[in-house]
């Protein structure tokens, strides 16, 4: 949510304030929205990863710290990954698991961001910022808030469903793999589907940008946009 807002308000900013006329004299509106986007989603990994590298360290060290008072202390990684495995499921943080759950992680992250730009991108004056944040921030509350209380309440026909929506799959994929709650070959599909999807998304946002990037009039409407994208 936070670095979606930073997109969004990045983007209407510089439209909003004429800045972007003076950039698409040098580069093209494609570029001008991946730069957005990919920037964020760059400093957005970089501290997701600082997280996971310090988690790790910490329950190295730990081990170290706990082996030496105590040599008889069992590692506390290896109990973790045995739990799981017992208890979940077999391909719980097995390598092939965690690669796979980044991925989807990554694709829904950036699915997200881009639309967070691409309402940014439909903003025609300063006061409508607020308004179009709703476009990305609304499915990311709803999306969370299905897959959290489908699991909460051990929903296993909602959670087959969202584990295959674009929307939810970011929300519950990656957990499920992790922890072995679903098999590699689910995860597979449901990470080839959010892919796709993202996909999709990344080149409509795209000519949507392209189309509005000049537009400052009326609030745009549904109708508006596939308007402007008609007469490109």
């Amino acid at each position: 949510l936070l670095y979606g807002q930073n997109i969004n308000q990045g983007v209407s900013v510089e439209k909003t304030s004429k800045l972007v006329e003076t950039l698409l004299t040098s580069i093209h509106p494609y570029a001008l929205l991946t730069g957005k986007v990919f920037a964020i989603v760059a400093t957005a990994m970089q501290q997701f990863f600082l997280w996971v590298f310090s988690l790790i360290v910490g329950i190295m060290v730990g081990n170290k710290i706990a082996f030496f008072i105590y040599p008889e202390t069992a590692q506390s990684l290896d109990s973790i990954i045995t739990f799981l495995r017992e208890n979940i499921g077999q391909s719980a943080l097995s390598p092939v698991a965690v690669v796979l759950a980044f991925i989807t992680f990554c694709c829904g992250f950036l699915f997200y961001c881009v639309l967070a730009g691409m309402s940014g991108s439909m903003v025609s004056r300063p006061e409508e910022a607020a308004n179009t944040q709703s476009i990305f921030t609304l499915p990311i509350v709803f999306s969370w808030l299905i897959c959290y209380f489908a699991t909460l309440m051990e929903k296993e026909g909602i959670l087959m469903i969202v584990r295959n929506i674009p929307f939810t799959i970011p929300f519950c994929v990656p957990v499920d793999l992790l922890t072995g709650a679903i098999g590699i070959v689910q995860g597979l599909i449901s990470t080839i589907i959010l892919l796709v999807f993202s996909i999709l998304v990344i080149m409509l946002s795209g000519r949507i940008y392209k189309g509005i990037v000049l537009y400052t009039g009326q609030n745009l409407t549904f109708k508006n946009i596939l308007g402007i994208l008609k007469n490109k």
